[in-house]
């Protein structure tokens, strides 16, 4: 079993634990619905963007599993001389809104424990990504810096030709993008909305010091119209999403077709890789 899957499974065995006790939807349809809101949420910025549930300190030049995007093998080992971009300010707008089952993954993902099991004090919580930054390089660059270690990279570098690691095709990370994960969960506008606020911040992991005023800004991207909100402490900057250096020729077909350069200026590749992130999420189970 991979890292990711291992990591994936004792999430989901968490996650089943308070599914049965709170009788609220599976912990698979709680990872999925948090996946697609992540995918939907990077394909609006409309650039080939594909998210992470568990991010393993991914890194430009790690090659990676090209359906799980799981690490095969770090960039220090293939990539050792390549120095790491320079990262660029990374405007990410809006936010990602998140339903209830995906609500509850997330919170199990962070062990939070008792929040899932009483999300009805929550009346929504949303992601806003800040301190962006992006971080990208060029096919030419990972070309000159292939360790010898790692020549059986050549062909899908100079051609785009399939390569297999421990019998998984393979591709490269080419992009990452990092940003502080900010949590806002707002409760409403009426007169209970102030106690669900102090009971929530009760149930948190770390206590009520867990929880913070909303920031102005981060308010004004979620558009909370007088709701009682608080925000939890804010992860990061950690990688968020990544664009690979190469992607299938068309989503469908046998796992021979030859890839394809990933160029994010193109429209149909943005629609192939976006079909793949979709598929990606639906496969979250």
């Amino acid at each position: 079993m991979s890292g990711r899957k291992t990591v994936f499974a004792k999430i989901l065995a968490t996650a089943c634990v308070f599914t049965l006790q709170a009788g609220n939807a599976s912990a698979a349809s709680g990872i999925e619905d948090y996946g697609t809101a992540l995918v939907q949420y990077f394909k609006s910025l409309k650039g080939g963007y594909q998210p992470f549930i568990v991010s393993e300190g991914h890194r430009v030049g790690d090659v990676i599993d090209i359906r799980e995007g799981a690490i095969l093998k770090r960039s220090s080992v293939c990539f050792p001389k390549l120095l790491p971009p320079q990262p660029v300010k990374f405007e990410l707008p809006g936010y990602a809104g998140m339903s209830e089952t995906a609500s509850s993954f997330f919170f199990e993902l962070k062990k939070m424990v008792g929040l899932s099991a009483n999300a009805k004090l929550v009346d929504n919580v949303a992601l806003v990504f800040t301190e962006g930054t992006v971080e990208d390089v060029t096919l030419d660059e990972l070309q000159k810096h292939l360790a010898r270690e790692c020549d059986f990279l050549k062909p899908l570098i100079l051609d785009g030709q399939p390569v297999k690691l421990f019998g998984r095709n393979t591709t490269l990370v080419r992009t990452i993008v990092r940003a502080k994960v900010n949590t806002v969960m707002s409760f409403g506008t009426d007169a209970s909305a102030e106690a669900k606020t102090e009971d929530v911040k009760k149930l948190l992991a770390g206590g009520a010091a867990s929880a913070l005023p909303v920031d102005a800004s981060i308010g004004a991207k979620v558009e909370l119209k007088g709701r009682k909100s608080t925000a939890l402490k804010a992860e990061g900057p950690v990688p968020v999403a990544f664009r690979p250096t190469h992607i299938p020729k068309r989503l469908l077909g046998p796992e021979s077709d030859n890839l394809i350069a990933f160029d994010p200026t193109n429209p149909v590749q943005i629609e192939i890789q976006d079909r793949a992130a979709d598929a990606w999420a639906k496969s979250l189970k």
